[in-house]
């Protein structure tokens, strides 16, 4: 009942609260420092400050567009980490079993801690320095998992058969936090030493780069990656891989595009509020790999700053686009950290549109034959089914992690295993966009 009637206050401070951002020009500042008050000094029981805040803020924002939301301290934390792709932590990938509610590691980072104490794809994570964490949320175990470089934690490990089931042992693991760099561009398998083999398995010619996430580091990696390609030999053709992409920063995605441009629009950001207010962003000279077909890769999936990267190629018919329709997510959400180190909100702030005009963000209700987001060139639509999914993302797990390709070698059947299958058998929209460099590539080339 309690929580019901807070719920309740939620839905009425909201109100306050803009006025009260008015700095009380119309004396509403007032009212809400008087709401605040009354509900701190008569409600039934106690109310934190901080939980009062946290309520209205969802009150408030419940009124806006889904993008937009207050940012607790501790996700705001986390989420400059992600940007600036640096943090202190131990180095894993997680997610939550759907059935055991465990938290299930799906990659430690090459050469972090985790990955050096020996824990593997499909480890279950049951406690942190004694602490039960079975029904957490992926975002609080998280946070658990970071903090102070140097720092140590206690985890309970229960290790897990080829099969993904639990229970063949729990372990203590003992670990020390230090400052990860997460990799935003991976190539088609990791190497023995730990770095990316760029071109693609059984494709004479064909480089492969799966961008995860717009960050601050993307561009530079991206174009280490092609001084790479070039210094060993240019490529037949470049399958630019953003499925599973939820985008990042804008910047990153407009300095993308500009290293395989040589003119032409990227992208034009606008804001409703002002008249005359577009932002048109052009390619700068000096393209790399001039000539080299290029491929990009999406899928529902593929949202903001990704989109934003396969529709300038699209647009400028720099390359062919494979795959199934985009997200459409194309609104500009700015991130404005609040006073004190409190939190952020991060707000939508302005719309961004391919370089022929059209809108990418699909709108509450769109019909289908309204455009948004991305579609794939035509003839090169597709859809894989749930089971083509399942078999890609585990052949795609294990190729992300050479100890179990290798372990797997030596005993799996080809036909029916997919984790030592060539690319374009185990990865049916790869094999689609192959088709794309088929009349081009000249037999016998090799790299």
């Amino acid at each position: 009942m309690y929580r019901r009637n807070l719920l309740l206050l939620a839905l009425i401070i909201p109100s306050c609260l803009l006025a009260w951002a008015a700095r009380d020009r119309s004396g509403q500042g007032q009212r809400f420092a008087e709401v605040a008050r009354m509900v701190s000094q008569r409600y039934v029981e106690p109310v934190e400050q901080e939980q009062l805040f946290e309520a209205a803020m969802t009150g408030l924002f419940a009124t806006l567009d889904e993008n937009s939301r207050y940012i607790s301290p501790q996700a705001h934390q986390d989420l400059a980490g992600r940007l600036d792709q640096r943090f202190a932590g131990i180095g894993v990938e997680l997610s939550v079993s759907d059935h055991s509610g465990e938290v299930v590691v799906l990659s430690p980072v090459y050469g972090g801690p985790a990955w050096e104490a020996g824990m593997v794809p499909g480890d279950r994570i049951l406690a942190i320095n004694g602490q039960n964490v079975v029904g957490e949320t992926v975002a609080d175990v998280a946070a658990r998992l970071r903090g102070e470089e140097g720092s140590r934690l206690r985890l309970l490990v229960a290790s897990s058969d080829a099969a993904g089931v639990s229970g063949l042992g729990t372990r203590d693991v003992e670990l020390t936090r230090r400052l990860i760099t997460l990799e935003s561009v991976r190539g088609d398998r990791r190497l023995a030493d730990g770095r990316w083999d760029w071109w693609l398995e059984g494709e004479p010619g064909i480089a492969y780069l799966r961008i995860t996430q717009f960050g601050e580091q993307t561009e530079t990696e991206v174009g280490a990656v092609l001084d790479e390609l070039a210094e060993a030999r240019s490529p037949r053709g470049v399958i630019l891989d953003l499925r599973g992409n939820s985008g990042g920063l804008l910047e990153a995605a407009v300095s993308v595009c500009d290293l395989f441009l040589d003119d032409g629009v990227i992208v034009t950001t606008l804001d409703h509020r002002r008249a005359a207010s577009a932002v048109q962003r052009n390619a700068s000279r000096g393209a790399r790999l001039a000539g080299v077909p290029l491929v990009v890769l999406i899928d529902s999936f593929t949202a903001s700053a990704a989109e934003i990267v396969a529709a300038c190629f699209q647009d400028n018919k720099r390359a062919i686009v494979v795959g199934s329709q985009s997200y459409g997510k194309g609104t500009v959400q700015t991130l404005m950290p609040l006073l004190f180190g409190r939190g952020a909100i991060r707000l939508t702030t302005a719309e961004y549109r391919r370089p022929s005009g059209a809108a990418i963000e699909r709108a509450v209700g769109a019909k289908s034959e309204k455009p948004w987001g991305v579609s794939p060139d035509s003839g090169f639509a597709f859809t894989p089914t749930g089971q083509q999914l399942e078999r890609w993302f585990r052949w795609r797990r294990q190729r992300d992690w050479p100890q179990l390709a290798d372990a797997d070698a030596t005993k799996a059947d080809p036909v029916a295993d997919p984790a030592i299958t060539l690319p374009r058998h185990a990865d049916p929209v790869l094999a689609r966009a192959l088709t794309v460099f088929s009349e081009s590539m000249p037999a016998g080339q090799n790299h």
